[in-house]
């Protein structure tokens, strides 16, 4: 039974998950900002990628140094949490990864701001992918700071509260971003490609998405492409995994909170049953104090914590405790389970759609298209379909696309695999009914055609191997098929059981003087 301990653990677990998450990503935005170069664009070149071949100005000494240094306090942040994952310096590597990011947010914002102030927007300029990436990297670290100041409020023992699961999702996170920046800086070197379009390359190969807009060309970039490719679906699917396992585990955790509120109301309603006093079977060290009390009341409430062992030693008592699951039956416990399944896919479905429909919004917004043809652009996306018939031209289009990639294939997995499941249950269900039907219409027609020549019950269900002869006619047809796996036992099979010698009690059938002589 889940424990109101193990619900504040788990609360207390998500903040320094998600704030790993963002700074790994705001890391990569942060690399994508000062490897863009050209921050504002006046000439455009080509409609469909106006922020590919361009002419503009690129950022001064003063922003690379800036950002530069940014980028070095990231790597501080990213050995920080490599360094609590293994439970090393754990308070410590947390506050430094807490101030580090609040370093990143305020430089990365000042050097968005100031470009800003010096070359204000207008009606022919534009600001490309790294302004954005900039400004979008600022906020998210601001966010990452925020929840390492509640992660850092709210726990004493941080590494006590981390599940498996989480360490497996942030270190996923962490490889598949730094494999990332890797296949962007050598496809970099290979092709004539900018660093923001390899980038999108990478991302888009990884996911298998594949507009179809960005090809490599030269035999080291193809080659390169190969390698990359094979292991880097391995890297991928090893994120989407631990992103299933999140997902999964809080939807089960959720479910489980509520469950137990149930239990305890019901408990509650049963006239408190688990809050009677119960006595232990093991004195404890308590037991060299007197207990002179006057009042026997006293000396009972005092006998009720007599208790020797520590926590972690602590013996089974000897009672059980009822609680709310208890006083339901079978039929109730399968309903409620059932339920709970179903809540949770339907959860599960209305959580996809919504955020489906928002990104189609979102991308419509900023790309000024039809609301459909966002949510159609978003559908081909994250099914990995990505035919190319509409491509992303806004810096904050991409920006949104980038997050959107990250987290849209791992739950559309998710989301078919439930949908694949469900479908596998149903049809196997279906064939255990109908095989159930066809066996029991076959004992039914054989019985009909010969009712005074019983039939070997292994010729009719076919038991391999089945060396004694039982027939069909010994118990009734219903017994054949009521549950599942048919058990043979002598209680199934009346005729097979074996008879005990009985000795009859010859005091009860003959009177004594009796002559029971044969005449």
């Amino acid at each position: 039974m889940l424990t109101y301990k193990d619900i504040e653990h788990f609360l207390a677990s998500k903040p320094y998950m998600y704030a790993c998450i963002c700074s790994n990503y705001a890391f990569l935005c942060s690399v994508r900002a000062i490897a863009t170069g050209g921050w504002i664009v006046y000439d455009i070149s080509d409609v469909r990628h106006p922020y590919r071949n361009y002419n503009g100005i690129y950022i001064g000494e003063t922003e690379y140094a800036t950002m530069a240094v940014a980028i070095s306090i990231g790597l501080i942040t990213q050995l920080a949490i490599r360094s609590r994952a293994r439970g090393y310096k754990i308070k410590p590597s947390t506050w430094i990864a807490c101030i580090c990011s609040l370093l990143q947010a305020l430089l990365l914002a000042i050097v968005a701001l100031q470009w800003k102030y010096r070359y204000p927007p207008t009606e022919h300029i534009y600001y490309p992918g790294g302004m954005a990436a900039c400004t979008s990297s600022a906020i998210i670290h601001t966010i990452a700071f925020l929840l390492y100041v509640s992660d850092i409020s709210f726990l004493q023992n941080i590494r006590k509260y981390q599940t498996m699961e989480q360490k497996k999702y942030e270190f996923a996170s962490f490889v598949f971003v730094w494999y990332i920046l890797f296949g962007s800086m050598v496809f970099t070197l290979l092709e004539d490609w900018t660093y923001e379009k390899a980038g999108e390359f990478c991302i888009m190969t990884l996911l298998t998405i594949g507009y179809g807009n960005i090809v490599p060309k030269t035999f080291g970039g193809r080659l390169f492409m190969i390698l990359y490719t094979t292991f880097g679906l391995c890297v991928a699917g090893f994120y989407i995994l631990a992103y299933e396992s999140i997902v999964i585990g809080e939807s089960e955790k959720r479910l489980q909170v509520r469950k137990a509120s149930l239990e305890d109301k019901m408990s509650m309603l049963s006239g408190n049953m688990d809050r009677s006093g119960t006595l232990e079977r093991y004195p404890s060290d308590r037991n060299n104090i007197s207990l002179e009390n006057s009042d026997a009341s006293d000396r009972i409430e005092s006998s009720y914590t007599i208790n020797r062992f520590p926590p972690e030693l602590n013996p089974l008592p000897l009672y059980t405790v009822a609680t709310g699951e208890s006083y339901l039956s079978q039929a109730d416990k399968k309903e409620l389970s059932k339920r709970e399944k179903t809540v949770k896919i339907a959860t599960f479905i209305v959580t996809v759609i919504c955020w489906w429909v928002f990104s189609g919004f979102v991308f419509a917004y900023f790309e000024d298209w039809a609301f459909f043809d966002g949510i159609y652009f978003a559908f081909v996306s994250i099914t990995g379909i990505g035919y190319g018939d509409f491509l992303l031209t806004s810096p904050w289009s991409i920006e949104y696309w980038w997050l959107f990639l990250f987290n849209a294939i791992a739950i559309i997995s998710h989301f078919f695999g439930i949908a694949a499941d469900t479908i596998g249950r149903k049809v196997e269900k279906r064939h255990v009914e109908a095989h159930k039907k066809r066996s029991l219409r076959q004992i039914r027609r054989r019985s009909v055609s010969h009712p005074m020549d019983p039939q070997p019950i292994s010729s009719i269900i076919g038991f391999p191997g089945a060396t004694n002869t039982v027939f069909a006619s010994s118990f009734p047809p219903s017994t054949l098929l009521g549950d599942d796996n048919l058990q043979l036992n002598s209680n199934t099979f009346p005729r097979l059981r074996p008879k005990s010698p009985v000795r009859p009690n010859l005091s009860q059938i003959f009177q004594v003087g009796d002559d029971i002589s044969e005449p």
